[in-house]
């Protein structure tokens, strides 16, 4: 039952992701659709961001 559900947004989330950069496309051109590209890897980035970590250890000690 999971592995559909699962199965079902996948395939949800693909049909949704072609009609919103289609939109895009259609009202503001080739440069739109590719700005909205990059402002999703923007946003995206910003949303991994605190998921970072940087030299920090856990569970280990250094030496």
């Amino acid at each position: 039952m999971l592995l559909r559900l699962t199965g079902v947004f996948g395939y949800a989330g693909s049909a949704l992701s072609g009609i919103g950069i289609g939109y895009c496309i259609d009202h503001a051109g080739w440069r739109g659709g590719f700005t909205c590209f990059i402002a999703a890897a923007v946003v995206g980035a910003m949303l991994a961001l605190p998921l970072w970590r940087t030299g920090q250890s856990y569970g280990r000690k250094s030496r």
